[in-house]
């Protein structure tokens, strides 16, 4: 059985814009103010080097490109947490159940122990993943990335939680204790038309804490609901920023003060051919997967309607999402919207 997504809410080009956060020079609490008018924001100023995020961009397109008998070796097996390659546009049982497929394929890690510069500690992360593909360089820039983006969203968390009044002492488990993952995610060139309804990347929310989002900028691109919005605003990450997204743990953590941003990645027009492939390099930033998310005494008000959600482990929830994956991945977003169409 295909199960299709929700009917797409309108759009429109007047809506307002993404807002922009420039680490080196706004206050501390402006993320936190951008996600919560937002669901989400570029920052600029990170700090992660662009030549880095360059050699991902590399050696990514080179594996990918490869013929898919030299990916399948590093092909997730379809057991625990998906890692590896996926050719998700191909259809699995083990990915998509039988819904149709989007189009993408992506290669993903997750790596274990401290995200520092020092060599040492870049060893012992790249020695924790065991599906590296056959490529120094390959283990090398990814390895490396992984760490500058987990030392980055150690301190945004720092500053959300600052802002929010967040309980101290649950910040160690999404900041130095965080589980994380790395995708590239490789929209293939679309040479021939999409079946009806199948799209690069249907409508959802992310699973986790913060998304860290890099893209280019070919055709058939990213789209997100704002906070509060009915319409899709087109996204154009500017170079060397990071698009910053909230996820589901997050919207939790802070019962909705802040709310997981809603977002798709759009088929481009047609008859663009090979100038249609997109690529893009996302970390999804978790709590440490035993936490417990419940909402921060700070965010309940008590003269609120809306019921708190319940705690959840964060393993339980990145679990439930996968699974719903294969069916169609709605968890969420039909009720963010109808929060948005109720104002």
């Amino acid at each position: 059985m295909t199960v299709t997504a929700p009917a797409p809410v309108r759009t429109s080009a007047d809506s307002f814009s993404v807002p922009v956060v420039d680490l080196a020079n706004d206050p501390p609490e402006a993320l936190a103010d951008a996600l919560v008018t937002a669901s989400c924001a570029f920052v600029v100023n990170h700090g992660v080097d662009p030549q880095l995020r360059r050699a991902m961009v590399r050696v990514s397109k080179a594996f990918m490109d490869r013929p898919r008998e030299r990916k399948e070796p590093f092909r997730w097996d379809g057991t625990g947490l998906w890692r590896g390659w996926q050719p998700v546009y191909e259809g699995s049982p083990e990915l998509t159940g039988q819904r149709l497929p989007d189009l993408v394929q992506r290669f993903e890690i997750q790596l274990q122990g401290r995200r520092t510069d020092d060599p040492v500690d870049l060893a012992a992360l790249a020695e924790s993943f065991a599906l590296w593909p056959d490529d120094p360089a390959f283990a090398a820039a990814w390895t490396r990335y992984y760490s500058a983006c987990g030392q980055l969203a150690g301190r945004l968390f720092a500053d959300i939680a600052a802002r929010l009044d967040l309980p101290a002492e649950d910040l160690p488990a999404w900041t130095d204790e965080h589980f994380a993952n790395l995708i590239s995610n490789d929209y293939l060139a679309q040479e021939t038309p999409p079946a009806p309804g199948q799209v690069r990347t249907r409508p959802h929310t992310d699973r986790g804490g913060l998304t860290l989002l890099w893209a280019d900028d070919a055709p058939g691109g990213l789209e997100v609901l704002l906070t509060n919005g009915t319409d899709w605003i087109p996204v154009q990450i500017p170079e060397d920023a990071f698009l910053v997204q909230a996820g589901d743990l997050l919207g939790r953590w802070t019962n909705r003060r802040i709310r997981p941003n809603v977002h798709q990645v759009v088929n481009p027009p047609v008859g663009l051919g090979a100038a249609s492939r997109r690529m893009a390099i996302v970390y999804f930033h978790y709590p440490r997967l035993d936490a417990v998310v419940a909402p921060a005494p700070s965010c309940i008000d008590p003269a609120a309607r809306r019921t708190p959600p319940p705690p959840v482990t964060a393993r339980d929830h990145i679990f439930r999402r996968q699974e719903q994956f294969k069916t169609y991945d709605a968890d969420g977003v039909d009720e963010l919207l109808a929060e948005a169409a109720a104002g």
